[in-house]
């Protein structure tokens, strides 16, 4: 599957759009968290170039500085919406706009809670969180509906060959409590730099140890044209 951008080349509207955010939360303003130029550049280098999904181009992205509801913040949430075309564009625009309004209403004592921008999509969104006052980018991933958008017919196929892999064989062989946990579960897709690799991937876990709680998992991620697996990491499971 080839990167999505026509010529495979990486977009830089996610680093032009970090410097120029759509919108900043109130409660980021009032500690003086808009974050100077050179702060901006810093983070904006520091986030991952995106590559739009197969067949597709980015119109516009937009950036959120978003509020971790602590004050003083002990994390700086980024937002990254993107949009296919001109009318989603103007959809998410709307809804970001909305949203400040809402937030302004209820921005009275700040003692009191206010809502975020969580839950306004886009055709791809992205979630990083950042520490502070460091700025150190500790988490950027894709979310929401085009995580989730895995045709099943594609998603089975690539299970089974994933399951008859060596290496897939290899990790399983190493649980202490196999049987229980289940096989290979489609978690989406991976944009390229989580995957690793120039193209699009999708990732599928297997459950390493749950106690119905926490646990980890072993991640694959594999071509969906080949069907191999493009790298693997493990990580923490946690419900609720």
């Amino acid at each position: 599957m080839p990167d999505g951008s026509p010529d495979g080349s990486r977009d830089l509207r996610l680093h032009d759009a970090v410097l120029e955010p759509a919108k900043v939360h109130v409660r980021l303003r009032d500690q003086d968290l808009c974050l100077d130029t050179d702060r901006r550049r810093a983070l904006a280098d520091a986030l991952p170039a995106l590559v739009p999904f197969p067949g597709r181009s980015y119109h516009r992205i937009f950036v959120v500085f978003d509020w971790d509801h602590r004050l003083p913040s002990e994390l700086f949430v980024i937002r990254a919406l993107c949009a296919y075309d001109a009318d989603e564009a103007a959809r998410i625009e709307r809804m970001l706009d909305a949203r400040e309004a809402a937030i302004g209403e209820d921005d009275l004592y700040p003692e009191f809670d206010v809502p975020d921008y969580d839950g306004i999509v886009g055709a791809e969104t992205y979630v990083g969180v950042a520490t502070l006052p460091d700025l150190v980018v500790e988490e950027f991933r894709l979310v929401g509906r085009r995580r989730a958008d895995i045709d099943e017919d594609l998603a089975r196929k690539l299970a089974r060959k994933l399951e008859r892999s060596d290496r897939f064989r290899e990790v399983e062989s190493s649980r202490r409590a196999r049987r229980t946990l289940g096989g290979a579960m489609v978690a989406g897709w991976a944009p390229p730099f989580a995957a690793g690799g120039k193209g699009w991937a999708v990732e599928f876990w297997l459950l390493l140890e749950f106690d119905g709680h926490t646990g980890r998992a072993h991640v694959f991620c594999v071509d969906p044209d080949s069907g191999e697996i493009v790298t693997e990491r493990t990580t923490r499971v946690q419900v609720g």
